[in-house]
């Protein structure tokens, strides 16, 4: 993502998931996410899952809950900190092949710290996201 228009100036995120399905709808694995903006600089690694509902290999959708847990380092001008992250998802694919989804989903995460922007131009410990991607199945 990236915004050049925010609160804190130019906002860019990246969010890269790589996992594997332990058996049908199921799936662990591993994240990374960094974001950078004016005020803060973020990376995070972790754990992520995901278990998907109607993965049927029918229908073109598949809805799927998930979580995340992770540690992020944080950077501003003031402090280095590094926080635990804890993390649930809503979302769906839309497979448009067999191999590549359109991947929607609703992220909420809670840190041990503040390491999060918010709308009042300081710092918060907890984030909701609405994101867009693509999915590739190997």
């Amino acid at each position: 993502m990236l915004d050049s228009s925010s609160i804190v100036g130019t906002d860019i995120n990246l969010d890269l998931n790589i996992g594997n399905y332990l058996m049908t709808g199921i799936m662990a694995g591993g994240f990374l996410s960094a974001s950078d903006n004016d005020l803060i600089t973020t990376v995070t690694v972790g754990a992520t899952g995901k278990y998907h509902f109607l993965d049927d290999g029918q229908t073109p959708f598949s809805l799927y809950v998930g979580g995340d847990l992770g540690l992020a380092y944080c950077s501003t001008d003031l402090d280095d900190v590094y926080a635990l992250v804890l993390g649930a998802r809503l979302g769906f694919d839309y497979f448009l092949t067999e191999n590549v989804a359109l991947d929607t989903a609703i992220d909420f995460h809670v840190a041990t710290d503040d390491i999060y922007t918010d709308d009042q131009d300081g710092l918060t410990n907890t984030d909701a996201t609405f994101k867009v991607g693509l999915a590739f199945f190997f």
